[in-house]
């Protein structure tokens, strides 16, 4: 790890007061250049993620993502919210060793993620883990509209549309860029009503999630941006699914997820924010979304660890093989 990352270490137990001196806490993710520090005030433990190769991108995409995090708090969901600095600042920005450096702190959350379990025991967490999207959608409606492009010439607001972009640049196979370009236009076609589109986390899966006494607990607020809220509701069918296939010792679970943990969670969902049961008709265009994306953020480590696993997905998306085995008014018999 660069010196610099320890110098600004001991910069962000300075402005926020933290003990000094800070642990490394990890990597904030394979793709990042940003560590993340752990931090002691008053028995109170605290994470501080520190990047030394901002852009201005960057900056105005966490400081808007955390603004989010925080209204969430606010109107009582159980999220990660920012630690304001002495100044009233989410984001502090300095210079060091002639790097412009920004960090931001938020205290730490008791909790676990979701570890090897089987579906069969999880209709709870499933339960849950829908009444947490299904709450954050009824509060997103509430939450301030970004001003008319002539208003926002100067700032970036979030949008989804360049997370699309962003992906499309990466993409370096033809015919993966041609069924991500149709995908933008057939999401372009779509209704954005209030009751439909607005900010979203954008990455609800198990291992955001910390379950607690309380509940559980959203972090990671990285990806949140303004989309469709099925997409939350995509993401999470295409993170449980995958887990289980790929990151579990339950794979002959894999045909019972339908009944298992779709049911459950769709159901429990339109119980909380049914205005939402004509989008889930359109699933699988935003689970398509989903695998192109993840497909684009690892295609360098799955061409390096499972290149046969990787022809798999690119084919798949390619050929827009259904993801689920069933429609949804199939499984849930609507």
């Amino acid at each position: 790890m660069p010196k610099r990352y320890r110098k600004a270490a001991s910069f962000a137990a300075d402005i926020y007061g933290f003990d000094q001196p800070g642990t490394f806490f990890a990597k904030s993710h394979l793709h990042s250049t940003a560590s993340i520090f752990h931090f002691n005030r008053s028995d109170t433990q605290y994470l501080c993620k520190i990047d030394c190769a901002p852009t201005a991108h960057s900056y105005s995409a966490m400081l808007q993502r955390f603004e989010y995090a925080e209204f969430l708090h606010k109107a009582g969901i159980r999220v990660l919210s920012p630690l304001r600095s002495p100044q009233d600042k989410i984001i502090e920005c300095f210079h060091l060793d002639e790097c412009d450096c920004m960090l931001y702190a938020w205290p730490m959350i008791p909790g676990t993620t979701l570890t090897d379990i089987a579906p069969d025991d999880l209709k709870e967490y499933y339960q849950d883990w829908a009444k947490l999207i299904a709450g954050i959608h009824w509060i997103a409606k509430d939450y301030p509209k970004p001003p008319s492009p002539l208003e926002a010439s100067t700032q970036d607001f979030l949008n989804w549309h360049q997370e699309w972009s962003n992906a499309l640049d990466k993409l370096s196979e033809p015919a993966l860029k041609a069924v991500w370009q149709e995908l933008k236009a057939e999401l372009d076609s779509y209704s954005a009503s209030e009751s439909k589109f607005g900010m979203i986390h954008n990455d609800i899966h198990p291992q955001n999630m910390l379950m607690s006494d309380d509940g559980l607990y959203l972090i990671d607020f990285d990806r949140a941006t303004r989309h469709f809220f099925v997409q939350d509701i995509a993401n999470a069918i295409y993170s449980e699914y995958s887990r289980i296939a790929y990151h579990s010792s339950h794979k002959s679970r894999l045909k019972s997820l339908d009944e298992l943990f779709l049911k459950p969670f769709i159901n429990t969902y339109l119980e909380h924010y049914p205005s939402l049961i004509s989008d889930l008709e359109k699933i699988e265009s935003f689970i398509l979304y989903r695998r192109i994306l993840m497909y684009c953020i690892f295609e360098d480590e799955l061409q390096l660890y499972a290149p046969k696993t990787k022809k798999k997905l690119a084919d798949d998306i390619i050929l827009r093989t259904p993801f689920l085995k069933r429609s949804i008014r199939e499984i849930l018999k609507l």
